[in-house]
């Protein structure tokens, strides 16, 4: 009874904004089936099969299908993306709010839809540019670039020095001559450099490469994002988190170490000008409530702070934002939706990627007789010319240490100078 336009099946476990706007995508190209846990909930207009929870999917429907798992009970997603795998899904996501589950191979992709959101508003405030290769291993993979400048910890250093977890350096760009980076080369003022990272650890990537309190700005959180506040406290002067629930406040002032917690709401005039806000104050409005987050905005822009970022947690509040003249405003769901829309993407196994202009990056496949099987990454990326970056097995995703073996079956993201193809090709396929 599923079935009703093609062989595209999408099957999506919780109803909510996430699910919604999905749905909405994709109605065009799937048959639908969202699986709800409220009762409650009245007809949606969308295209798609609103479902109870007790509904039978293990059978034919499931078999070749993208599943879903969205609910904001993170275990439960694990658990049935996991089983729908099992019973012959396709494409399997699911949804964790815990950055420690991000690291667990039970679904072909786990995302943390508040890890996406803390990382496109690092890279606004910051004006860092993201280069997005997701479709160099099916969206679980960002290249970052970031230029070191004076005072930066990285500065003086040598990369072996440099621990970053879920993330490697890959390439540097200095004075304008790409180059791939061993062990002992040292980072200088000016460089530019490549990151490859875990999509959704870009925070402890961000957190890593900059100076602690080497600028002088004061961020205004609204909402009690603690997370947040963690991830900015050392890199600006000062961070105030603004949450109307005095519970939260409470809670947030026994975890939180450096963040100036306050009880009110971002829209008090007096309360934003006691605190300091002027023109280089940074202003996060990332509450629950839109409402909030849209007035709050408004009334900081009407004091003359020119750096404001509105989080929106329903598409549909996209138009007041607009009425009220709101520049940097994000939807929340639609950009999660788009991440989603990455992950949904394949590409060839051997495809090239052209990277810079002398620079490649290539996907490729070890074959049971390669003749590095069973060799450490150290004896290969001992190599100038070219770089191994992450190794896929199976579902796992490695970023290697030098001691690494490279068994068969393995897929390597290979970085190297243009000139170096035909031997890459020799050495591992």
């Amino acid at each position: 009874m599923f079935y009703r336009k093609k062989d595209n099946k999408m099957i999506i476990l919780g109803i909510n904004e996430f699910s919604i706007t999905l749905a909405r995508k994709y109605s065009h190209n799937y048959d639908i089936v969202i699986i709800k846990r409220d009762e409650s909930i009245d007809e949606l207009e969308i295209d798609a099969i609103i479902a109870p929870m007790d509904t039978d999917i293990t059978g034919t429907l499931l078999k070749d299908s993208i599943f879903m798992a969205l609910t904001e009970n993170e275990e439960y997603n694990l658990f049935a993306s996991s089983l729908a795998g099992e019973y012959g899904a396709r494409k399997t996501i699911a949804f964790v709010y815990n950055p420690d589950y991000l690291s667990l191979s039970s679904a072909d992709y786990i995302i943390s839809p508040r890890q996406i959101l803390y990382d496109r508003i690092n890279c606004m405030i910051k004006e860092i540019k993201l280069r997005n290769i997701s479709n160099l291993i099916h969206g679980k993979i960002n290249v970052i670039e970031y230029t070191l400048e004076k005072g930066d910890p990285c500065v003086h250093k040598k990369a072996k020095d440099i621990e970053l977890k879920d993330g490697m350096i890959f390439s540097i760009n200095r004075s304008n001559k790409t180059i791939l980076p061993n062990e002992d080369i040292e980072l200088l003022a000016g460089d530019r450099l490549y990151i490859l990272y875990r999509k959704g650890m870009f925070s402890n990537i961000f957190k890593q490469l900059f100076a602690s309190g080497r600028i002088r700005k004061k961020v205004f959180i609204i909402g009690g994002n603690e997370i947040l506040a963690e991830n900015l406290k050392n890199i600006y002067s000062s961070v105030i988190i603004i949450e109307t629930d005095i519970s939260i406040c409470h809670r947030l002032a026994r975890k939180s170490e450096g963040i100036i917690i306050l009880n009110g709401k971002g829209t008090e005039k007096n309360l934003l000008l006691n605190e300091g806000i002027d023109e280089n104050s940074i202003f996060l409005a990332v509450d629950r409530d839109d409402y909030h987050n849209l007035l709050s905005s408004y009334q900081a822009r009407s004091l003359g702070c020119n750096n404001i970022i509105t989080v929106l947690n329903s598409e549909k509040n996209m138009e007041i934002a607009e009425i009220l003249g709101l520049s940097n405003v994000i939807s929340f769901p639609q950009l999660v939706t788009e991440h989603l829309s990455s992950c949904l993407k394949t590409a060839s196994l051997d495809n090239k990627y052209f990277l810079f202009q002398d620079f490649f990056a290539a996907k490729i496949r070890i074959k049971a007789d390669s003749s590095v099987v069973y060799h450490k990454i150290r004896k290969l990326n001992n190599n100038a010319d070219f770089l191994i970056g992450v190794i896929l097995r199976g579902r796992q995703l490695i970023f290697p240490d030098q001691d690494e073996l490279i068994m068969p079956g393995d897929e390597l993201l290979i970085f190297f100078y243009k000139n170096m193809e035909k031997r890459i090709y020799n050495i591992f396929c």
